[in-house]
Protein backbone atom coordinates (compact mmCIF):
# COMPACT_ATOMS: atom_id res chain seq x y z
CA UNK A 1 0.00 0.00 0.00
CA UNK A 2 1.30 3.44 -0.88
CA UNK A 3 1.07 6.88 0.60
CA UNK A 4 2.25 10.28 -0.57
CA UNK A 5 4.83 12.17 1.48
CA UNK A 6 6.36 15.59 0.93
CA UNK A 7 10.15 15.58 1.09
CA UNK A 8 12.79 18.27 0.66
CA UNK A 9 15.83 17.34 -1.41
CA UNK A 10 18.76 19.60 -2.20
CA UNK A 11 19.04 20.63 -5.83
CA UNK A 12 22.44 18.94 -6.21
CA UNK A 13 20.93 15.52 -5.38
CA UNK A 14 17.89 16.24 -7.56
CA UNK A 15 20.24 17.02 -10.45
CA UNK A 16 22.03 13.70 -9.97
CA UNK A 17 18.68 11.90 -9.88
CA UNK A 18 17.67 13.67 -13.08
CA UNK A 19 20.91 12.58 -14.76
CA UNK A 20 20.33 9.01 -13.55
CA UNK A 21 16.79 8.96 -14.87
CA UNK A 22 18.10 8.03 -18.32
CA UNK A 23 16.49 10.87 -20.20
CA UNK A 24 13.25 10.71 -18.25
CA UNK A 25 12.65 6.98 -18.74
CA UNK A 26 12.71 6.50 -14.97
CA UNK A 27 11.14 9.06 -12.66
CA UNK A 28 12.96 10.66 -9.76
CA UNK A 29 10.30 9.16 -7.49
CA UNK A 30 11.08 5.63 -8.68
CA UNK A 31 14.79 6.25 -8.16
CA UNK A 32 14.15 7.59 -4.66
CA UNK A 33 12.07 4.51 -3.75
CA UNK A 34 14.88 2.28 -5.04
CA UNK A 35 17.31 4.32 -2.96
CA UNK A 36 15.19 3.87 0.18
CA UNK A 37 14.97 0.10 -0.29
CA UNK A 38 18.65 -0.22 -1.17
CA UNK A 39 19.77 1.91 1.75
CA UNK A 40 17.69 -0.11 4.21
CA UNK A 41 18.97 -3.39 2.74
CA UNK A 42 22.55 -2.20 3.26
CA UNK A 43 22.09 -1.52 6.98
CA UNK A 44 24.20 -4.47 8.10
CA UNK A 45 26.87 -4.00 5.43
CA UNK A 46 29.30 -2.37 7.85
CA UNK A 47 30.41 0.08 5.19
CA UNK A 48 31.79 3.32 6.63
CA UNK A 49 29.70 5.46 4.25
CA UNK A 50 26.38 3.94 5.29
CA UNK A 51 25.53 5.99 8.42
CA UNK A 52 24.32 9.50 7.85
CA UNK A 53 26.16 12.27 9.64
CA UNK A 54 23.86 14.66 11.47
CA UNK A 55 26.57 17.31 11.23
CA UNK A 56 25.86 17.61 7.51
CA UNK A 57 22.42 19.04 8.28
CA UNK A 58 23.91 22.20 9.73
CA UNK A 59 26.47 22.54 6.94
CA UNK A 60 23.97 22.37 4.07
CA UNK A 61 23.72 25.69 2.34
CA UNK A 62 22.38 24.87 -1.09
CA UNK A 63 19.01 25.36 -2.67
CA UNK A 64 16.38 22.73 -1.93
CA UNK A 65 13.15 21.63 -3.58
CA UNK A 66 10.04 20.14 -2.03
CA UNK A 67 8.61 17.22 -3.96
CA UNK A 68 5.81 14.75 -3.39
CA UNK A 69 6.86 11.13 -3.37
CA UNK A 70 4.63 8.05 -3.53
CA UNK A 71 6.16 5.55 -1.12
CA UNK A 72 5.42 2.08 0.10
CA UNK A 73 4.03 2.51 3.62
CA UNK A 74 6.14 -0.27 5.16
CA UNK A 75 9.35 0.93 3.54
CA UNK A 76 8.66 4.52 4.60
CA UNK A 77 7.92 3.43 8.18
CA UNK A 78 11.21 1.50 8.32
CA UNK A 79 13.05 4.44 6.77
CA UNK A 80 11.52 6.89 9.26
CA UNK A 81 12.54 4.64 12.15
CA UNK A 82 16.07 4.52 10.79
CA UNK A 83 16.15 8.32 10.58
CA UNK A 84 15.09 8.48 14.23
CA UNK A 85 17.71 5.92 15.18
CA UNK A 86 20.40 7.99 13.45
CA UNK A 87 18.99 11.23 14.88
CA UNK A 88 18.55 12.92 11.51
CA UNK A 89 15.47 14.09 9.62
CA UNK A 90 13.89 11.81 7.04
CA UNK A 91 14.71 14.46 4.42
CA UNK A 92 18.39 14.38 5.36
CA UNK A 93 18.47 10.57 5.40
CA UNK A 94 16.68 10.43 2.05
CA UNK A 95 19.25 12.73 0.52
CA UNK A 96 22.08 10.63 2.00
CA UNK A 97 20.40 7.38 0.92
CA UNK A 98 19.94 8.68 -2.63
CA UNK A 99 23.62 9.62 -2.89
CA UNK A 100 24.61 6.24 -1.41
CA UNK A 101 22.44 4.40 -3.96
CA UNK A 102 23.59 6.48 -6.92
CA UNK A 103 27.26 6.08 -5.97
CA UNK A 104 26.89 2.29 -5.85
CA UNK A 105 24.93 2.31 -9.09
CA UNK A 106 27.51 4.41 -10.90
CA UNK A 107 30.51 2.52 -9.52
CA UNK A 108 29.18 -0.87 -10.62
CA UNK A 109 28.82 -2.14 -7.04
CA UNK A 110 25.06 -2.45 -7.48
CA UNK A 111 25.48 -4.51 -10.66
CA UNK A 112 27.96 -6.79 -8.87
CA UNK A 113 25.44 -7.41 -6.07
CA UNK A 114 22.70 -8.26 -8.55
CA UNK A 115 24.98 -10.70 -10.39
CA UNK A 116 26.12 -12.28 -7.11
CA UNK A 117 22.48 -12.79 -6.09
CA UNK A 118 21.69 -14.39 -9.45
CA UNK A 119 24.63 -16.78 -9.06
CA UNK A 120 23.47 -17.74 -5.56
CA UNK A 121 19.97 -18.47 -6.88
CA UNK A 122 21.39 -20.75 -9.58
CA UNK A 123 23.22 -22.87 -6.99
Amino acid sequence: MERTVAVVIDDFTLGLLEDASAGGRTSQGVLLMRAIRYYLAERDSGRPGWPCSGLDQEQEAGEATSIELDVDRAAWAAFSLEAERQRVSTDRLLQHGALYYLADRDSGRLTEKILDNLEEEEL
